[in-house]
């Protein structure tokens, strides 16, 4: 192996390591944003029924 395909084989391993590293970053950030958005849907959800409840308490004591 020549020097010049040392070098090549060599920067392909860090560039392959990186890769790999960023994709894991990536996926761990993918994972955090479910989690996020799960909880914020819960909250809408919670904001929804509660939201719902005080029109219909509302809508009541002004008929």
């Amino acid at each position: 192996m020549t020097a010049l395909e040392r070098q090549l084989t060599a920067a392909l391993e860090r560039l392959s390591a990186q890769y790999e590293m960023e994709q894991r970053r990536q996926s761990e950030q993918v994972e955090a944003l479910e989690r996020h958005i799960a909880q914020l849907h819960g909250q809408v959800t919670r904001l929804a029924r509660d939201y719902g409840a005080l029109a219909a308490t509302l809508a009541g004591r002004w008929r």
